[in-house]
Protein backbone atom coordinates (compact mmCIF):
# COMPACT_ATOMS: atom_id res chain seq x y z
CA UNK A 1 0.00 0.00 0.00
CA UNK A 2 2.78 2.22 0.48
CA UNK A 3 3.96 1.68 -2.47
CA UNK A 4 1.45 2.19 -4.28
CA UNK A 5 0.57 5.90 -2.54
CA UNK A 6 4.45 6.65 -3.07
CA UNK A 7 3.92 6.00 -6.88
CA UNK A 8 0.93 8.29 -6.87
CA UNK A 9 2.70 10.92 -5.59
CA UNK A 10 4.23 13.91 -8.47
CA UNK A 11 7.39 12.99 -9.52
CA UNK A 12 10.20 16.06 -9.14
CA UNK A 13 11.52 16.23 -13.18
CA UNK A 14 15.35 15.42 -11.75
CA UNK A 15 13.58 11.93 -10.35
CA UNK A 16 12.12 11.51 -13.89
CA UNK A 17 15.44 12.17 -15.78
CA UNK A 18 16.89 9.71 -13.46
CA UNK A 19 14.55 6.94 -14.82
CA UNK A 20 14.60 8.06 -18.17
CA UNK A 21 18.28 7.96 -18.03
CA UNK A 22 18.63 4.49 -16.07
CA UNK A 23 16.35 3.10 -18.77
CA UNK A 24 18.33 4.59 -21.62
CA UNK A 25 21.30 2.78 -20.04
CA UNK A 26 19.87 -0.52 -19.94
CA UNK A 27 18.64 -0.08 -23.12
CA UNK A 28 22.18 0.15 -24.55
CA UNK A 29 23.52 -2.87 -22.83
CA UNK A 30 20.26 -4.95 -23.88
CA UNK A 31 19.09 -3.75 -27.63
CA UNK A 32 16.30 -5.99 -29.78
CA UNK A 33 17.41 -5.80 -33.28
CA UNK A 34 14.67 -5.99 -35.82
CA UNK A 35 16.32 -6.61 -39.32
CA UNK A 36 12.95 -4.84 -41.12
CA UNK A 37 13.08 -1.62 -39.48
CA UNK A 38 17.34 -1.79 -39.57
CA UNK A 39 16.97 -1.43 -43.55
CA UNK A 40 14.51 1.54 -43.56
CA UNK A 41 15.92 5.37 -43.54
CA UNK A 42 16.27 7.31 -39.97
CA UNK A 43 13.06 9.26 -40.56
CA UNK A 44 11.49 6.15 -40.68
CA UNK A 45 12.52 4.70 -38.13
CA UNK A 46 10.99 7.66 -36.03
CA UNK A 47 8.16 7.91 -36.81
CA UNK A 48 7.70 4.07 -36.49
CA UNK A 49 9.53 4.56 -32.60
CA UNK A 50 7.16 7.42 -32.26
CA UNK A 51 3.61 5.70 -33.34
CA UNK A 52 4.44 2.68 -30.71
CA UNK A 53 5.32 5.78 -28.22
CA UNK A 54 2.12 7.46 -28.48
CA UNK A 55 0.74 4.00 -27.63
CA UNK A 56 2.71 3.49 -24.28
CA UNK A 57 1.47 6.95 -23.42
CA UNK A 58 -2.36 5.98 -23.71
CA UNK A 59 -1.59 4.26 -20.36
CA UNK A 60 1.24 4.95 -18.17
CA UNK A 61 0.28 1.24 -15.94
CA UNK A 62 4.13 0.11 -16.83
CA UNK A 63 5.22 2.93 -18.37
CA UNK A 64 9.06 2.82 -18.00
CA UNK A 65 8.93 -1.53 -18.74
CA UNK A 66 7.09 -0.15 -21.71
CA UNK A 67 9.69 2.92 -22.70
CA UNK A 68 12.93 0.13 -21.94
CA UNK A 69 11.86 -2.41 -24.23
CA UNK A 70 11.24 0.24 -26.77
CA UNK A 71 14.18 1.89 -26.21
CA UNK A 72 15.95 -1.36 -26.78
CA UNK A 73 14.36 -1.64 -29.96
CA UNK A 74 15.65 1.40 -31.09
CA UNK A 75 19.28 1.30 -30.08
CA UNK A 76 18.80 -2.00 -31.54
CA UNK A 77 18.19 -0.31 -35.14
CA UNK A 78 21.00 1.80 -34.61
CA UNK A 79 18.73 4.70 -33.53
CA UNK A 80 19.92 6.80 -31.43
CA UNK A 81 17.40 8.24 -28.81
CA UNK A 82 17.16 8.20 -25.36
CA UNK A 83 14.64 6.91 -23.57
CA UNK A 84 13.75 10.54 -22.80
CA UNK A 85 13.39 11.10 -26.34
CA UNK A 86 10.90 8.22 -27.20
CA UNK A 87 8.84 9.56 -24.16
CA UNK A 88 8.92 13.00 -25.97
CA UNK A 89 8.02 12.17 -29.33
CA UNK A 90 5.41 9.93 -28.08
CA UNK A 91 3.75 13.49 -26.84
CA UNK A 92 4.36 14.79 -29.79
CA UNK A 93 2.49 12.76 -32.19
CA UNK A 94 0.07 14.20 -34.22
CA UNK A 95 -2.13 13.42 -37.04
CA UNK A 96 0.38 13.60 -39.50
CA UNK A 97 2.10 10.96 -37.75
CA UNK A 98 -0.82 8.74 -38.81
CA UNK A 99 -0.63 9.26 -42.25
CA UNK A 100 2.90 8.65 -42.56
CA UNK A 101 2.45 4.72 -40.49
CA UNK A 102 -0.51 5.07 -42.77
CA UNK A 103 1.46 5.22 -46.30
CA UNK A 104 5.57 5.41 -45.93
CA UNK A 105 5.61 2.96 -43.58
CA UNK A 106 2.43 0.36 -44.63
CA UNK A 107 4.65 -1.97 -45.57
CA UNK A 108 6.23 -2.91 -42.26
CA UNK A 109 2.93 -3.14 -40.67
CA UNK A 110 2.54 -6.16 -39.75
CA UNK A 111 6.04 -5.35 -37.68
CA UNK A 112 4.59 -2.24 -36.03
CA UNK A 113 1.02 -4.00 -35.11
CA UNK A 114 3.22 -7.08 -33.49
CA UNK A 115 5.57 -4.54 -31.70
CA UNK A 116 2.21 -2.68 -30.59
CA UNK A 117 1.10 -6.28 -29.22
CA UNK A 118 3.82 -7.04 -27.05
CA UNK A 119 4.03 -3.61 -25.47
CA UNK A 120 0.17 -3.66 -24.61
CA UNK A 121 1.04 -7.24 -23.22
CA UNK A 122 4.22 -6.25 -21.26
CA UNK A 123 1.69 -5.15 -18.19
CA UNK A 124 -0.03 -8.16 -16.11
CA UNK A 125 -2.87 -5.62 -16.03
CA UNK A 126 -4.95 -5.61 -19.39
CA UNK A 127 -5.31 -2.48 -20.98
CA UNK A 128 -8.52 -2.12 -22.69
CA UNK A 129 -7.31 1.61 -23.71
CA UNK A 130 -4.17 0.04 -25.50
CA UNK A 131 -6.23 -2.12 -27.06
CA UNK A 132 -8.77 -0.01 -28.42
CA UNK A 133 -6.47 1.76 -30.22
CA UNK A 134 -4.44 -0.82 -31.50
CA UNK A 135 -8.28 -1.77 -32.94
CA UNK A 136 -7.69 1.23 -34.97
CA UNK A 137 -3.99 1.54 -35.73
CA UNK A 138 -5.32 -1.94 -37.62
CA UNK A 139 -8.68 -0.56 -39.29
CA UNK A 140 -6.38 2.52 -40.69
CA UNK A 141 -3.53 -0.25 -41.78
CA UNK A 142 -6.25 -2.05 -44.12
CA UNK A 143 -5.72 -5.03 -41.68
CA UNK A 144 -8.88 -7.71 -41.70
CA UNK A 145 -9.20 -10.15 -38.51
CA UNK A 146 -7.19 -13.22 -39.80
CA UNK A 147 -4.49 -10.76 -40.05
CA UNK A 148 -4.81 -9.52 -36.62
CA UNK A 149 -5.45 -12.96 -35.16
CA UNK A 150 -2.35 -14.19 -36.51
CA UNK A 151 -0.41 -10.90 -35.45
CA UNK A 152 -1.67 -11.67 -31.99
CA UNK A 153 -0.43 -14.73 -32.06
CA UNK A 154 2.54 -13.90 -33.21
CA UNK A 155 3.52 -11.71 -30.28
CA UNK A 156 2.50 -14.07 -27.90
CA UNK A 157 4.43 -16.48 -28.83
CA UNK A 158 7.63 -13.71 -28.83
CA UNK A 159 6.50 -12.24 -25.17
CA UNK A 160 6.00 -16.56 -23.59
CA UNK A 161 9.18 -17.99 -25.94
CA UNK A 162 7.29 -20.52 -27.42
CA UNK A 163 7.28 -21.26 -30.65
CA UNK A 164 4.56 -23.45 -30.58
CA UNK A 165 1.66 -21.01 -30.05
CA UNK A 166 1.87 -20.41 -33.68
CA UNK A 167 1.10 -24.26 -34.45
CA UNK A 168 -2.60 -23.65 -33.26
CA UNK A 169 -3.35 -21.12 -36.14
CA UNK A 170 -6.20 -22.14 -38.18
CA UNK A 171 -5.35 -22.79 -42.14
CA UNK A 172 -5.62 -19.57 -43.85
CA UNK A 173 -7.33 -17.95 -46.25
CA UNK A 174 -4.33 -17.25 -48.49
CA UNK A 175 -0.61 -17.16 -48.91
CA UNK A 176 0.13 -13.10 -47.34
CA UNK A 177 2.94 -14.04 -44.68
CA UNK A 178 5.88 -14.77 -47.37
CA UNK A 179 8.75 -13.10 -46.14
CA UNK A 180 7.02 -10.61 -43.97
CA UNK A 181 7.97 -12.32 -40.16
CA UNK A 182 11.37 -13.11 -40.34
CA UNK A 183 12.06 -10.93 -37.33
CA UNK A 184 9.75 -13.17 -34.97
CA UNK A 185 9.72 -16.53 -37.11
CA UNK A 186 13.45 -18.16 -37.34
CA UNK A 187 13.72 -20.52 -41.02
CA UNK A 188 14.75 -22.86 -39.19
CA UNK A 189 12.03 -23.56 -37.11
CA UNK A 190 10.00 -23.20 -39.98
CA UNK A 191 11.94 -26.40 -41.64
CA UNK A 192 11.70 -28.45 -38.67
CA UNK A 193 7.82 -27.96 -38.73
CA UNK A 194 7.78 -29.08 -42.27
CA UNK A 195 6.41 -32.39 -43.49
CA UNK A 196 7.11 -35.07 -46.46
CA UNK A 197 3.98 -35.44 -48.35
CA UNK A 198 4.97 -36.66 -51.54
CA UNK A 199 8.24 -38.05 -53.29
CA UNK A 200 8.37 -37.53 -56.91
CA UNK A 201 10.92 -39.42 -59.56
Amino acid sequence: LCFEIEKMKPQSEDAQKEKFDTVTRLAIRYPISLSSISDIGEYCQKEFVKCLAYLILVDEDELYNRLLYLCRIAFGCKLKMSAEDIYKSGLEFETKDMEILCTELQKYKYTYLIEAFILTNLSEKHSVSMMKVIADMAVLLDCDKEEVYVLAQVAKSRLSGNMYIMKDIPLLSKDRWSGKLDDYISKDWLVSQRKKCISMC
